[in-house]
């Protein structure tokens, strides 16, 4: 096996082995499960193809629904983010 594969399948195994800090603040504070994302159809044709975009609505700022949403994740995002030793409490 040459230099190469084996840095590469070091690199490897690295990436893909268990990350320590992600463990333990799952073990040590609850994380709200991440928010449903509702799917909103919203098909247009372009050049006589029809393209459906199922998230299309997230880009309307001015809808409360996508103010929830964003607010939801955020939360989810904030708690999963203080829940890690190193993440000053907020």
């Amino acid at each position: 096996m040459s230099r190469f594969h084996c840095v590469a399948l070091a690199c490897l195994a690295i990436t893909l082995a268990p990350h320590p800090i992600s463990a333990q603040a799952a073990a040590t504070a609850p994380v709200p499960p991440l928010p449903t994302t509702a799917r909103k159809p919203t098909t247009d044709t372009y050049h006589g193809v029809a393209v459906t975009e199922d998230y299309r609505w997230l880009e309307n700022w001015g809808d409360p629904a996508v103010h929830a949403w964003s607010d939801s994740q955020n939360a989810h995002t904030r708690a999963f983010l203080d829940a890690l030793p190193a993440a000053p409490p907020s």
